[in-house]
């Protein structure tokens, strides 16, 4: 598991610019769950499940949560969680493989908690976390750089 603080940023946020980077590709992408209105600070978490199976049936047969598809991946909103799971297609090397982002509240900071599990373990299943870790660190500084822009666009209020 690993944690990336996204100060001032939201899981939303970062999930909406992946979707606006990849509109281009014939995907149907998910509107990506706001932070639940009652986030707490809450500790990080170990992933609840031991093998991707188990996981794929409990998240289809929890009430609300809604399914998407991102470039072959099966996405699953649960809104009530502030999380999104991805699961890995057949046709990428790290199947049956899962990643997890929730979004948590640590101290002052909001923060995205990944977890990625692989049936099979091994290189396969590192390459695929590092690359989520590097897809949120990119997308959050797209967000981050987006921000910015917008606020140094705004007028300078008089004081």
């Amino acid at each position: 598991m690993n944690l990336r603080v996204v100060t001032g940023l939201s899981l939303a946020v970062l999930l909406a610019s992946a979707a606006s980077a990849w509109a281009g590709d014939g995907q149907q992408m998910l509107s990506p769950p706001p932070p639940h209105p009652d986030l707490l600070e809450v500790p990080p978490t170990e992933l609840e499940y031991s093998d991707v199976a188990s996981a794929l049936a409990a998240v289809r047969a929890k009430p609300g949560v809604k399914r998407g598809e991102l470039r072959g991946w099966a996405t699953y909103s649960d809104e009530s969680a502030s999380t999104i799971w991805q699961f890995a297609p057949e046709s990428h090397p790290a199947y049956p493989a899962l990643v997890k982002l929730r979004m948590v509240k640590l101290k002052r900071a909001l923060v995205v908690e990944v977890h990625v599990l692989c049936d099979v373990r091994g290189a396969i299943c590192d390459e695929l976390r590092v690359a989520k870790d590097k897809e949120i660190e990119a997308l959050a500084r797209a967000s981050a750089q987006e921000a910015d822009r917008k606020a140094a666009a705004r007028p300078a209020s008089r004081p």
